[in-house]
């Protein structure tokens, strides 16, 4: 319950600038290790297609353990 099923990171005009590979290689890596999809959204990304990557990933809600 409340796991995270992807990270979705805002590419800005400023992104491609120096010091910022690592640091997205190293953000990737830890979301990979944790089993987490990272999607990159560009200025000039596509909301439907956005939508379009997020809506397989959406979970059913588990029915609330008995006992």
């Amino acid at each position: 319950a409340g796991l995270p099923v992807c990270a979705i990171e805002y590419q800005g005009s400023g992104h491609d600038h120096s010091g910022t590979v690592l640091r997205d290689a190293v953000t990737r890596e830890a979301l990979r290790k944790a089993g987490v999809q990272m999607i990159e959204v560009r200025p000039d990304f596509d909301p439907e297609r956005l939508c379009a990557e997020l809506r397989p990933m959406r979970r059913s809600p588990q029915p609330a353990a008995r006992g």
